[in-house]
Order: structure tokens, then sequence, then C-alpha cells
């Protein structure tokens, strides 16, 4: 008995040993073994809490606790990336369980963004948006409290533009009309005729 523990790398038995029908029991206490020899189990079960020491390498499918309960804390960093199994299929967080802050150095590669309020559009309620074109792929409409340039504000010729008020330091250039309530205020036709009130 003796000669075939020691052939499985277990050196040190405390306290009861039982040995039954398909495997060894150990009903209290440790079981050790040497740090240069190596042991082979079918099936390993451990009632009590378990430290294990050095580099570990497990293979085959694994799954981390039965319940949503149980937890997990990691107190190493991950040295390897986190791919899921399949694309597309898993979330990070739910709507009631949230990551709070997310920090990205680098390209976030996003095919929806959106809030709780609607899935599929984004509210963005402060900060700069800076560099950016809007619109360059799927033109809409806009709405501003004030817009300010210093380039050119131009718009489609078969599309109509409004504004509450029009204030500039320079020039004016168009090849159309410029209309006042639905009248031709400026007009090419009429050499540039400038009217007030139609």
């Amino acid at each position: 008995m003796a000669d075939s523990l020691q052939r499985l790398g277990l050196n040190h038995l405390n306290h009861k040993l039982k040995v039954r029908r398909g495997g060894i029991e150990v009903t209290n206490g440790n079981i050790s073994g040497s740090s240069t020899s190596t042991g082979s189990f079918g099936k390993l079960e451990v009632a009590g809490n378990t430290t294990l020491t050095g580099d570990i390498t497990i293979g085959g499918n694994m799954t981390l606790g039965d319940a949503d309960s149980d937890s997990i804390s990691i107190s190493a960093d991950l040295t390897s990336n986190l791919i899921p199994n399949a694309d597309n299929t898993f979330d990070l967080g739910s709507s009631a369980k949230q990551w709070k802050d997310i920090y990205v150095n680098g390209i976030g590669y996003i095919d929806q963004l959106g809030t709780d309020g609607d899935a599929v559009a984004a509210y963005i309620s402060s900060g700069e948006i800076d560099g950016t074109v809007i619109g360059g792929e799927s033109a809409a409409a806009a709405t501003f409290t004030t817009v300010t340039t210093s380039g050119n504000v131009s718009g489609s010729s078969t599309a109509t533009g409004s504004f509450g008020r029009v204030q500039t330091a320079g020039d004016i250039n168009t090849s159309g009309r410029v209309f006042e309530n639905n009248t031709s205020v400026i007009d090419h036709a009429t050499a540039m005729a400038i009217v007030f009130g139609g």
C-alpha cells in the first residue's frame, strides 16, 4: 500500500485514510506529496478550501461556480487576450448588473452604441467632439443653438435650411436666390436687387 501511494507521489498522510472500492478517501487532514514527483487521479473531489501553489495548467472545459451567488475574485493581471468562444453571442454585464467605468487606451470597435433609454441611439450631453465628420455616410437633420465656424457652411442645392439668425463678419456667397418669408429678396436675375419686407 505504501509503495503504491509513493508511486502516486503521496509521501505523507495525516489523520484518517479510508480505502474504498474505486478510490481513496481522506476524512480528516491533508495529503502531501513530493515537489519533484507526480500523481495521477481520474477524479479529484475537494469538499473544503484548497490552496494550490505553483503554475497550474488545466485542460478541457471548465465551470467556475454553480450559482450566481458564487463569486470570483481575480487579484492577478491578465497576460493574454480575453476572447469569447463565439462571435456576437455573450454579453459583458447586464441591465441589472452593469460594469461601472471602462478604461481603454486604444480604439473601441463598437457596432452599435446606445443607452438604457434607447438601445439604438447615442446621447452625448456634455464634453467635446473634435475632428469628427457628422453625417459623412448618412446625413440627417441637426439642431444647434449656435454654429461657429472658421470655414464654410455648405448645403445641398435641392434641400433647404432654416436659421433664426445668420450673422457674419465676412461675405455671403450664393449662386442662387436668398428668400425672406418665401419671397426672393436677393435675385441674380434682377441684378442682385435687395428687397426688404417682400
